[in-house]
């Protein structure tokens, strides 16, 4: 059952109780909550105050009797094993009252024409000693990397001693909050020195600790600012992917640092699992804020970027690296080569055009039916356009010879012989 509800239902077990003794126990005035506590054997009322500038006792005890005018009300404090009478105020609209005289256990007792009870209650006044403009924070490490130690000034919290007769059911907890953000959320009974933040982010952030104390009271400490030491790599690249030779250029998106060191790796395939090692590497540790590469070769590579913070003692990095899954494709070299075209003006396969990715060197030669040469280019991006010497080629087959070099390491090469049928009908 949640704590406060089980507080709550036995408080309302203690009104019920109460009722059918002729006595309702409650307290007004200050910042108060009524909680249920053990003492005697008996479920009692802990009226707890908060004092929060811990030199006065707020609001008062009201004791609400049926026809209260035909009772005798007496208050006493416990002193020691005895009780001792205490000034309570006189019958006023309907009530008696007790002003709050300090921490203890009290008792008020009640007479009416041979009819008497007696009833049980507590007062606690600020069980977290401390103001709000003494729960001050500060940074036990700012020069770490990570855990970051915030620490928690100038807080106590006091133990009466009538408190060993009885029995709390609440719980203290402890919030961080980061820029308004919660971090963490921690349930202690004790005293807290300090509290961790085990990621800090970088850059300038605030901190704030609240306590909620055992009787639901929220006391908020002072906001910090701090600016870490922890820096964060990051970066983007344009393109992803292309065919090679491809030209990447990688900015630096990085926050926080000082520093940065460029890792630009070989072809994933020819590595066992990516590495810092330098034969890992297609070009030396590049250690500008900015980067660009051109790939010569087909394949899938990495690129690793550190930032380093350098302005601490502990010279703080990040690492931030493009992962096989996520890293930058160059196209294999590719030659695929049509059985026909229709040059007829239509815009739609117009061109004897050649799908080549990834090539050194091309050359294509187009023949006709007498093997003379009506036609050869050198560019893979070019194509014959079914004319020659500007006057429209006759439909028919075509014989054409490509050779190609491609962009790998062991350049690869093609030599594509076929025909292609030239269709011009509309």
């Amino acid at each position: 059952m949640n704590m406060r509800v089980f507080i709550i239902s036995l408080l309302f077990s203690l009104v019920s109780g109460l009722s059918v003794a002729h006595a309702q126990l409650t307290f007004e005035g200050g910042e108060s909550n009524t909680l249920v506590v053990s003492y005697m054997g008996s479920s009692v009322n802990m009226f707890a105050v908060k004092d929060v500038d811990n030199s006065k006792s707020d609001g008062v005890v009201v004791l609400t009797l049926n026809e209260p005018e035909l009772w005798s009300v007496a208050w006493e404090k416990k002193d020691g094993e005895s009780y001792m009478p205490v000034i309570g105020n006189p019958l006023e609209g309907g009530v008696y009252s007790m002003p709050n005289q300090g921490d203890g256990i009290y008792r008020v007792k009640a007479d009416r024409d041979g009819e008497s009870f007696e009833k049980y209650f507590a007062i606690v006044n600020q069980y977290i000693k401390i103001s709000d403009e003494d729960f001050t924070l500060e940074v036990e490490n700012p020069d770490a990397c990570a855990d970051i130690n915030i620490r928690i000034n100038r807080l106590s919290i006091s133990r009466p001693d009538f408190f060993e007769s009885i029995v709390f059911t609440g719980v203290d907890n402890y919030e961080l909050f980061r820029s308004g953000e919660q971090l963490t959320n921690i349930p202690s009974s004790t005293v807290l020195t300090s509290i961790q933040d085990c990621c800090p982010s970088p850059g300038e952030v605030t901190y704030m600790v609240r306590i909620t104390d055992r009787y639901g009271f929220k006391w908020e400490s002072n906001f910090i600012n701090f600016k870490s030491r922890v820096p964060r790599a990051m970066f983007s690249l344009d393109p992803s992917g292309g065919e090679a030779p491809l030209e990447v250029s990688f900015t630096n998106e990085s926050e926080n640092a000082d520093t940065y060191s460029w890792y630009v790796y070989k072809d994933f395939s020819s590595l066992d699992g990516v590495t810092e090692l330098q034969d890992s590497l297609w070009i030396p540790v590049d250690n500008s804020t900015d980067i660009s590469y051109i790939y010569k070769h087909p394949g899938r590579y990495a690129v690793k970027l550190i930032a380093v913070n350098d302005q601490g003692s502990n010279q703080c990095k990040s690492e931030y690296m493009l992962k096989e899954g996520e890293g930058i494709v160059v196209d294999s070299s590719l030659v695929q080569v049509p059985n026909v075209f229709t040059p007829n003006g239509d815009g739609k396969n117009d061109m004897f055009r050649v799908k080549a990715l990834s090539l050194k060197s091309f050359h294509a030669v187009v023949f006709n039916r007498l093997g003379r040469k009506v036609f050869e280019w050198d560019d893979p991006k070019g194509g014959w356009n079914g004319k020659i010497g500007g006057s429209y080629a006759a439909p028919g087959t075509y014989f054409f010879v490509i050779e190609a070099v491609g962009a790998e390491q062991d350049n690869k090469k093609y030599v594509k012989k076929g025909t292609v049928l030239l269709i011009r009908e509309r």
